[in-house]
């Protein structure tokens, strides 16, 4: 998955960052006034896209805490040594519940 390098105003304040204002309108005015650089993008894209790069170094350092966390949560999902999530490991398993009892219900075809 590609990481991202810019994110909205409403992107910044569903984060409630380290020091960052909780609302896209305090995170719009923040960021312009503090000269933060940003991309246009259509409205319908969400307007600007600020650079992470700009945001002030206690919000980037919660940021990247939260996306190290994240992958060490997906890593330890894939505990079976081969490379499969849990979700995977449920409907495996799921799968054949389900076949033991269709076999049990209708016998074997």
């Amino acid at each position: 998955m590609k990481r991202q390098t810019h994110l909205t105003a409403q992107q910044i304040a569903d984060l409630k960052l380290e020091g960052l204002p909780c609302t896209a309108r305090g995170v719009l005015n923040w960021a312009l006034d503090q000269g933060w650089s940003y991309e246009e993008k259509a409205r319908k894209q969400g307007g600007r896209h600020f650079a992470i790069s700009s945001l002030p170094a206690s919000a980037q350092a919660d940021l990247k805490a939260r996306w190290a966390g994240q992958r060490k949560a997906r890593a330890s999902n894939t505990q079976d040594g081969k490379g499969r999530s849990l979700g995977d490991r449920v409907c495996r398993a799921l799968a054949a519940a389900l076949q033991t009892f269709a076999d049990e219900m209708w016998g074997d075809a």
